[in-house]
């Protein structure tokens, strides 16, 4: 599954306002906190680089 068919399912079968227009981006592994959480901040920066 690559990037393009994910945002092309969403605009088929969601509402207008729920499409991706920021675009999908898939990564190998999600940052985790030591306590199991995703690490959103780490992740934002992360997003912001690519």
């Amino acid at each position: 599954i690559t990037e393009n068919d994910i945002v092309d399912f969403v605009a088929q079968d969601l509402p207008d306002h729920m499409h991706l227009r920021g675009g999908v981006k898939i990564l190998d592994q999600m940052p985790y906190t030591e306590t199991g959480k995703i690490f959103k901040m780490k992740l934002k920066a992360t997003m912001m680089t690519h």
